[in-house]
């Protein structure tokens, strides 16, 4: 158990460090358009320099946007690993494939699809020789981890309108694959990653009401990470005053900081209180935060 648990971490960490570069080469592509909430870093650090020399606090702005979404990128791998034995006490999630999977060479969209295809295959024969419902949940949970893995994958790659296209069908896949083992077996987790695959295929409406219905019931009202994503949601909106009160749940629900949901949520709440004040933000002990929920997601799960 304690190799599986430190696979499972090694495997997290490379796929953190993998979606940040990912997400930092699909921002060079969208650096051009109007900036929003959901842009990534610039590519050119000098044009970045000189922005700020001549445009003065819009720049803060985008600078704050930039930081919220490579924190919740990097926030929504915090899901993506939990130990199966803690969701439902038996089976052991198959991280030897997927640890290859993260660092075969994924030079083009062709090649991040014949990889992440491959494993998809043997996962489906997995699930399809079930025999019972049960056993149908551990291959269940891989795949749909696969499919989110392989749409985060394939994003940098989306240059058009086919390639985009592709990439919300997989966080469809994804979805659709959480939900049926929903069914087979409730889990706060997995009902948040539900949210998390609409959120990241573009329906942040719907994402922000589906947490919205789940942290209304005991249950979710109670489970620290759901109101830390939902507050991640609104921040990423546009609605601030709704993301203090997500955070602020956050902090009630993760009182102990069991999933680490209560250290992001603090810090987000100082760095929306330091751009309201217009001062620097240092992202430092929310990088740690994050990394303390990578390592917590191995080995806890709800």
């Amino acid at each position: 158990m304690a190799n599986n648990k430190k696979r499972g971490r090694s495997k997290q960490n490379k796929h953190a460090r993998r979606v940040h570069q990912n997400a930092e080469s699909k921002s060079s592509r969208s650096a051009s358009k109007v900036s929003t909430v959901s842009s990534r870093t610039p590519s050119d650090p000098a044009a970045k320099q000189k922005s700020k020399t001549s445009s003065g606090a819009p720049v803060k702005s985008r600078w704050m946007a930039v930081v919220i979404i490579i924190l919740a990128v990097l926030m929504v791998l915090s899901v993506l690993l939990p130990s199966l034995s803690s969701i439902f006490g038996t089976g052991t999630t198959d991280t030897s494939a997927a640890s290859d999977t993260s660092e075969a060479s994924t030079e083009s969209m062709e090649t991040v699809d014949a990889t992440y295809g491959s494993e998809v295959s043997d996962l489906q024969t997995r699930l399809d020789n079930a025999s019972n419902d049960n056993e149908r949940l551990a291959p269940l949970l891989n795949l749909g981890d696969t499919y989110l893995e392989w749409a985060s994958a394939a994003s940098p790659y989306a240059t058009d309108e086919t390639g985009q296209q592709h990439v919300q069908e997989l966080y469809g896949l994804a979805q659709s694959t959480y939900e049926e083992y929903l069914a087979l077996h409730e889990s706060s987790d997995i009902r948040t990653r539900v949210a998390l695959c609409q959120f990241y295929a573009g329906d942040v409406d719907g994402a922000i009401n589906a947490l919205e219905s789940f942290v209304a019931t005991d249950t979710g009202n109670n489970y620290g990470p759901a109101w830390a994503y939902l507050g991640m949601m609104y921040q990423q909106n546009g609605d601030t005053e709704a993301a203090k009160r997500a955070y602020t749940e956050a902090t009630r629900a993760d009182a102990d900081d069991s999933y680490g949901a209560k250290s992001y949520a603090t810090q987000q709440l100082a760095n929306l209180q330091a751009a309201e004040s217009g001062s620097q933000t240092d992202t430092t002990d929310t990088q740690d935060s994050l990394e303390n929920m990578l390592n917590n997601a191995a080995t806890s799960g709800n």
